[in-house]
C-alpha cells in the first residue's frame, strides 16, 4: 500500500543512501523537503538581488538585511505550524538556529548602517 512504501524510506538501506534529505522529516510529510530548499533557494535571492544595487545605497542595504530577516521569521512560523519533524529536538533546534540568525542579521543590519552612515 501507499502507506508503506512512505515508512520504507525510514529502513535502515533507505536512510544510508537518501538519509541527509530527509531523515528527520515526519514520513507523512516527506515533500516538505521542498519547503526547505525554496526556503534556500529564497533566501538567497533577497540576499544576492539585493545586494547589487546596494554600493552607496544605505536604504537598500537596508532591505536586503530586513528582507532576510522577514524571510527567517516567515519560516519559524511556518515549521511552528506543519510540524514536519519527527520529534520536538529537531523543531526546537530548527527554530532556535533561526531566531538566532534573524538575531545575528539585526547586529550586521545595525553596525552595517552605522559604517554608511
Amino acid at each position: 500500500s501507499n502507506a508503506n512504501k512512505k515508512k520504507q524510506m525510514f529502513k535502515y538501506d533507505w536512510r544510508a543512501k537518501f538519509g541527509v534529505v530527509y531523515s528527520t522529516l515526519h514520513f507523512k510529510k516527506p515533500l516538505f523537503e521542498l519547503a526547505v530548499l525554496a526556503k534556500k533557494d529564497v533566501l538567497a535571492l533577497v540576499i544576492g538581488f539585493m545586494a547589487a544595487p546596494t554600493v552607496g545605497y544605505r536604504n537598500q542595504a537596508y532591505g536586503q538585511v530586513a528582507g532576510a530577516m522577514f524571510v527567517m521569521l516567515v519560516w519559524v512560523i511556518a515549521i511552528i505550524v506543519v510540524k514536519p519533524y519527527l520529534d520536538k529536538t529537531h523543531l526546537l533546534l530548527e527554530c532556535a538556529l533561526n531566531i538566532l540568525n534573524i538575531i545575528s542579521f539585526f547586529f550586521k543590519q545595525k553596525t552595517a548602517y552605522e559604517i554608511l552612515a
